[in-house]
Parts: structure tokens; C-alpha cells; sequence
């Protein structure tokens, strides 16, 4: 059998409880079975145990949807093209995505183009189905769809994210100094959205970032998918520390992997690219609004204890305390500084 997993939704969902049920289910499986696994951004590196990795980015209706949970979600409003009759308009572009996406895959595919005769099923995470007791697409936990505190991490089995370390030439090139050289790795989260975002405080930390820069070699990473109302960080182009446009997921693996520390920055909600430096086993700082460490959705506590754990913690720090005046903000840089680096300071070459 083939098996085809194919990813649409929410990468913090991915992270959490897709991969990680991916990884259980190649456990349960024949070695004469196949595994390929469907997703965006060149994620292979989350599925070491598929066979074969399908980047799914430029599916035309997959970059039009946009990611909700599981699912890849459609505002009908925003797609003139399709001309599509009345209240099954919705249903009519998910179904259509759906074959988009089994077209794409068949065609790129070399597992399945060089075995026409062999069965194949394909797993898309925009329905709930169990295999051989792994449940995808959802939680166990009362039917809930959730990766916060009622995640079920028995039907996930989490092991620690390696990096492409190929990826390093390019980037040092593009950067302009060794990634042996110290340096502290900044990404923020923004989202442009038709919907409410849980959390409405607005993050301003330039002066944090001015600050830092002045005393530590800094990398700002920005990210942006290209899908549809997605989550991407920008940062101003200014002469302030090293800029990086980041295309993919093993860029930002690698250079989380190379940096001595990473300080991620959010606002409205907490974002999913938090998730990935405890899950290659690396401590993250991160800066926020309190709204948000508030939120039901942000169980830093319950992961830390139960999914982070490959060696890296989220270590949170509240916005309005770290940025309330000049005293707190040297408090804050000292220590982060004096714990993830070798001394106290670096300065900064240009």
C-alpha cells in the first residue's frame, strides 16, 4: 500500500499533531509499504520516516485558500474566477481544491508515477480519518479539534527536527559573515485577516530591537508563504542588524539551528513559528503582549512539560514589562545576553 498524506491546513497544527502522527503511524506499518507526505514550504524535514515529500506551494487553489486548523478555508468573495452557483460554493472549491491537489501529487510524485499497479490511499488532513489507531485530523479528546492544553500527545510520536545544514553556504553568502560567528535570531509574527485576531494589542519593539543590536550580532528573518491571509514577519529596512527574506523551512531550521539564541516576537495571537526552535531542542524567548500569554490558546506550561520535549522550553516575557522603560529593557538584554551568550556582549561589525 501507498500511503499519501496530504496537509492543507494551519502550520501550528501541523507541527503539533500531524507530524508527530505521521511518525507513530510509519511504526505500524509493512516495510513493503510506501509513505509520502503532501505539505507547503519544503517541510520535508518533519518527515524523516516518508519515502518521498511532495511540496504542494503551487497548487493554484491551495495558495487562494486559507488556513484554518486542518483545513484550507475560502472566502468565495475573494474568487472571481470561480463562478461557482449559490450556497455550495464553499463546498464546490473545497472539493475542487481537493482534486487540484490529487492531480498535483499524481503528476510529481516518482513513487506513484513508478508504481501505476500498486493501491494507494490518500490521508488529507480536511477529514478526520484513523489508520491502524492513529487519528488524524483531529484530537481524541471528546471529539475537540485542538493542539492547546487537551492535545492528545499519546497519538503523536514527537522526536527532535533536524536541520538541512546544506542550506548554510547560501545563506552565509547571502548574509555575509560565518554562522559560527555568535548571533542572536529575531523573527516576529504578523496576519493580515478578514477575522477578529484573539488578542488586538499591537507589539512595538523597535526600540528592543535598536537596543540589542547594539551590543549582539543580529539576524532579522522575514517570512512570508504567499498564501492567502497566512502569517509572515516583516521588519523595517533599516541599517539595523543582518536582514534575511526567508523561502522556505529549511532556511529557517537553519539558521535556528546556528544561532546561540532565538527571540521571537508576536502579536495577536501566539504564532506557530514559535513552536519550532523547542522542537529542535533550542530555547526560545518570546516577546509579547500579556493579552496574549492570557489566552486559552497559549498552554505554554502544558507544552513545555508534554511536547517540548527535545531539549528546548518557551521562555515567555511579557511586552509591557520588558519595554516599560530604559532600566527594564537593559534588565531584560543583560540577562538574556549573559545566559545564551559566552559574555555579556558583542559588538556589532558592519
Amino acid at each position: 500500500m501507498i500511503y499519501v498524506f496530504v496537509f492543507q491546513g494551519e502550520f501550528g497544527f501541523e507541527l503539533l499533531n500531524w507530524q508527530g502522527v505521521v511518525r507513530k503511524f510509519a511504526t505500524t506499518i509493512a516495510l513493503e509499504d510506501k509513505i509520502i507526505c503532501c505539505s507547503r514550504a519544503n517541510l520535508y524535514l518533519l518527515y524523516e520516516t516518508a519515502d518521498e515529500f511532495v511540496d504542494i506551494s503551487e497548487v493554484p487553489l491551495f495558495k487562494q485558500s486559507r488556513a484554518s486548523a486542518y483545513w484550507g478555508i475560502f472566502s468565495p468573495a475573494e474568487l472571481p474566477r470561480y463562478r461557482l452557483i449559490g450556497q455550495f460554493k464553499e463546498k464546490s472549491l473545497k472539493l475542487l481544491l481537493r482534486h487540484q491537489l490529487k492531480q498535483f501529487i499524481w503528476k510529481n510524485s516518482q513513487i506513484l508515477q513508478g508504481n501505476l499497479n500498486q493501491p494507494v490511499r490518500f490521508i488529507l488532513s480536511a477529514r478526520p480519518t484513523r489508520i491502524n489507531d492513529c487519528l488524524f485530523g483531529w484530537s481524541r479528546n471528546d471529539g475537540v479539534m485542538d493542539i492547546y492544553d487537551l492535545l492528545d500527545v499519546e497519538n503523536n510520536l514527537y522526536r527532535k527536527i533536524e536541520p538541512d545544514l546544506s542550506w548554510r553556504l547560501v545563506i552565509e553568502e547571502r548574509l555575509k559573515f560565518s554562522l559560527d560567528e555568535p548571533f542572536l535570531l529575531i523573527q516576529t509574527r504578523k496576519r493580515d485577516t478578514s477575522t477578529k485576531q484573539p488578542s488586538p494589542d499591537l507589539l512595538e519593539t523597535e526600540s528592543l530591537i535598536e537596543h540589542l543590536s547594539r551590543q549582539v550580532k543580529i539576524v532579522l528573518l522575514s517570512f512570508d508563504t504567499g498564501r492567502w491571509l497566512d502569517s509572515h514577519s516583516d521588519f523595517p529596512e533599516k541599517n539595523i542588524g543582518y536582514h534575511y527574506r526567508c523561502t522556505s523551512f529549511p532556511e529557517q531550521a537553519c539558521l535556528i539551528y546556528h544561532a546561540r539564541h532565538c527571540l521571537f516576537l508576536t502579536e495577536g495571537d501566539f504564532g506557530s513559528h514559535i513552536y519550532v526552535p523547542p522542537m529542535m531542542g533550542k530555547d526560545v524567548t518570546v516577546v509579547a503582549p500579556r493579552s496574549i500569554f492570557q489566552l486559552e490558546s497559549t498552554p505554554i506550561d502544558f507544552w513545555n512539560q508534554k511536547v517540548f520535549t527535545c531539549g528546548g522550553q518557551v521562555v515567555a516575557a511579557i511586552a509591557e514589562s520588558v519595554l516599560s522603560s530604559d532600566e527594564s529593557l537593559n534588565q531584560f538584554s543583560s540577562h538574556l545576553l549573559s545566559k545564551y551568550f559566552e559574555q555579556n556582549r558583542f559588538v556589532q561589525h558592519h
